[in-house]
């Protein structure tokens, strides 16, 4: 299972930061974005 595929899967909460979510954005702004992500528990035990 490769990278992308595990936080696709197991992101838990993701939401965006900065400037966006204070709607201080302008056009030049990127978008910042925060989560949590759980392992599967095989992976805990490699």
């Amino acid at each position: 299972m490769d990278d992308l595929t595990l936080v696709r899967d197991h992101t838990i909460y993701a939401c965006v930061m900065g400037s966006r979510a204070f709607g201080l954005a302008t056009e030049a702004s990127d978008t910042d974005r925060r989560g949590v992500y759980l392992a599967p528990t095989p992976l805990f035990w490699r």
